[in-house]
């Protein structure tokens, strides 16, 4: 694994940086992110036209499934570039320079974007790789519970009871893929983690292979996990807490309990869902440059253009704080002129 020096940033300044940032940056970083939610839902649409066609058609092809499954894939692909730009949109909004929402769009024009095509793809992979375990295993589960001997039977027998058993194992299938659903994208969420950190070194350190890339982002995210998951708890919790008490607040006031004169407040507690849902997303999408940049040392370069809103929360004692036996970690930012060289080097080995 790839050995970087890093420091141990205060969560104290990080907050003021963060707290900077979005008071400057909101509105950029909510457009940023609902144009990348909007192109990421055009996205699945198209790479699920085909069985749609299959179903309105009277059924679904085996081409027709083998090209949703490759419009998927180039989906994901594309999606995966998409979050590059978006990294890149709120990495300068750490920065203090100009944002546009063209910046989501830098994965496609950069002069890495070979590296970021290449890296997309890997991830791809990844996700695909979880999909189909999960969709494995929830095929398995309704074979083991006789849910699909029911669906296979129900056509030769369409009295009440089949439909009655009929209803009961649709019921229950939501309910397993409910849970698989979330089960699938917390595994997907843990595989991705180490990766974190990936878009934010190709953007700061395009030179680099892509392998090498990648080990630096895993070295970087493994050498300081539970205190970035701290930070990022730290500065996000009340968003959290109050998506969570909507969550809960939604599903009661669409139950059978609820009187149905009352089932109205059901939409207002969606819509204040999803407006928390944004929040927490513009959160920790600002906190993972901000604790980068602190832990590599390249927001020494900009920590002065920030002004400081407390005596206390300000001192940057910690922050300069190093190993003698440490070499500054912000060469991830520049290195002379002799170490590039040798990394080209490196490159090519990785590439290879």
């Amino acid at each position: 694994m790839e050995k970087i020096n890093t420091l141990k940033p205060d969560y104290k300044i990080m907050r003021m940086i963060l707290n900077q940032c979005l008071s400057l940056n909101r509105g950029r970083a909510l457009s940023v992110i609902l144009l990348k939610f909007f192109l990421q839902s055009l996205l699945l649409v198209a790479a699920m036209t085909p069985i749609y066609i299959g179903l309105y058609s009277g059924g679904i092809s085996v081409l027709g499934i083998f090209s949703s499954c490759l419009l998927f894939l180039v989906a994901c692909a594309v999606d995966f570039i998409l979050e590059y730009g978006q990294s890149v949109s709120c990495s300068r909004m750490v920065e203090k320079k100009n944002v546009t929402v063209g910046y989501l769009f830098s994965g496609f024009r950069d002069r890495a974007r070979k590296k970021i095509f290449l890296s997309s793809i890997f991830l791809t992979l990844i996700s695909v790789a979880v999909v189909a375990v999960g969709i494995f295993i929830f095929w398995k589960i309704l074979d083991s519970s006789g849910l699909l001997d029911i669906y296979l039977s129900v056509s030769e027998n369409l009295d009440s009871d089949a439909i009655f058993r009929l209803r009961e194992a649709s019921e229950k299938i939501a309910e397993i893929s409910g849970n698989m659903t979330w089960l699938m994208t917390i595994l997907i969420l843990i595989v991705r983690l180490p990766f974190i950190y990936l878009w934010l070194v190709i953007y700061r350190r395009g030179d680099l292979g892509v392998f090498r890339t990648m080990r630096i982002s895993a070295s970087l995210f493994f050498r300081q996990m539970f205190r970035f998951i701290g930070f990022v708890i730290y500065v996000s919790w009340k968003e959290a807490l109050s998506l969570l008490v909507l969550i809960l607040l939604s599903n009661f006031l669409s139950s059978d309990i609820v009187p149905y004169g009352f089932r109205f407040l059901t939409l207002v507690a969606s819509i204040m869902q999803l407006v928390e849902e944004v929040r927490l997303l513009v959160k920790i999408n600002l906190s993972i440059p901000v604790y980068f940049y602190s832990m590599t040392g390249i927001l020494e370069i900009h920590l002065s253009e920030y002004k400081k809103e407390d005596s206390e929360e300000t001192e940057p004692a910690e922050i300069e704080d190093k190993s003698d036996e440490e070499k500054s970690a912000s060469e991830i930012d520049s290195e002379n002129d002799g170490s590039e060289k040798s990394d080209e080097e490196a490159d090519v080995g990785d590439e290879g």
